[in-house]
């Protein structure tokens, strides 16, 4: 046991009560809440530590500088202990403020951007879909894809990690803008996340006015992703086409022709732009996908009705 351990339990029976320390670690370890690592304690998971922290949060969320904390956590849910600090807090409160914080941040996330309209902003995938050409290409190394997509994977996570963030201010580094996008579509995801899954766990305790709004949130912020994305590539397809053409088929298909070779990047730019839209769609009707809300996501879309939004239900 160590001197904070005892110094701790010295201050806590002053304040409060007294407690054999001895006799409640032991308790606690019996319980698997806590684990002896050598002289120290620490709890054994961490979904008890954020429990008992988001307890402690509602239970001062009228103090001034806890409220301050939890505005700090909500605009950086992409850091995993913010994210966790923040959903426990809600576990134990359903208080008005919280939602509409989580809902702030998530309004801020690419502010100057419109929900996609699917029926007219992507008119022109419709060139690249022009060709029919079947053209065999080498078949892809697994293996080595694998591993590739398992180095992107880690790199977001590191993301997530509050050493990603070093410092609450942000200015210790300046990354390109590819790592930034990144980091504001994960913050943006995350968000929307968090926000729906409150929604859907209060979903018979707010009221309909709230909850309708905020499920329409959850569901646009996505689609200004997807629409900020697709203007990017609608400015300059034929360099979207030449960057697939470069990265995926120059090497793997030198038996083709510049024209084939076109055709192929073509047809692979299609197909993906589709995917990457479906894989938006289908990632955001998970966060209002409940049983419980149908009627209020039914609600939403009859006033915002859209094919997106269709798809999204």
């Amino acid at each position: 046991m160590t001197s904070a351990n005892v110094n701790f339990n010295r201050v806590f029976c002053k304040k409060f009560a007294t407690v054999d320390l001895d006799r409640r670690l032991e308790l606690l370890v019996r319980a698997r809440l806590v684990a002896k690592r050598g002289d120290a304690y620490e709890f054994a998971y961490p979904y008890v530590f954020y429990f008992f922290l988001g307890r402690w949060l509602a239970r001062h969320l009228e103090d001034a500088g806890v409220k301050t904390k939890v505005e700090d956590c909500a605009r950086r849910l992409d850091v995993r202990k913010n994210a966790s600090a923040i959903l426990f807090l809600s576990y134990h409160s359903n208080n008005r403020w919280i939602i509409e914080t989580i809902a702030s941040a998530l309004v801020d996330c690419m502010p100057s951007c419109k929900a996609i309209d699917l029926d007219k902003d992507i008119c022109f995938i419709n060139e690249l879909a022009d060709t029919s050409s079947r053209i065999l290409i080498a078949a892809p190394d697994v293996g080595l894809n694998q591993t590739e997509a398992r180095k992107i994977q880690d790199g977001l996570e590191s993301m997530d990690q509050p050493e990603a963030a070093a410092s609450d201010s942000h200015e210790e580094e300046t990354p390109d803008d590819g790592i930034v996008e990144l980091r504001r579509l994960n913050l943006l995801f995350k968000t929307a996340e968090i926000l729906g899954q409150i929604i859907k766990n209060y979903y018979g305790s707010l009221e309909r006015e709230i909850k309708e709004e905020k499920l329409d949130q959850v569901m646009e912020a996505p689609l200004r992703v997807l629409r900020r994305f697709f203007e990017l590539v609608g400015n300059d397809p034929d360099g979207f086409v030449k960057g697939i053409e470069d990265a995926f088929l120059r090497e793997r298909a030198k038996d083709l022709t510049p024209s084939e070779l076109r055709d192929a990047a073509r047809e692979i730019s299609y197909n993906l732009l589709g995917v990457i839209a479906t894989g938006f769609i289908l990632r955001t009707g998970s966060w209002v996908g409940s049983r419980r809300i149908e009627e209020d996501v039914e609600n939403v879309i009859q006033r915002h009705d859209s094919t997106a939004r269709r798809l999204i239900q």
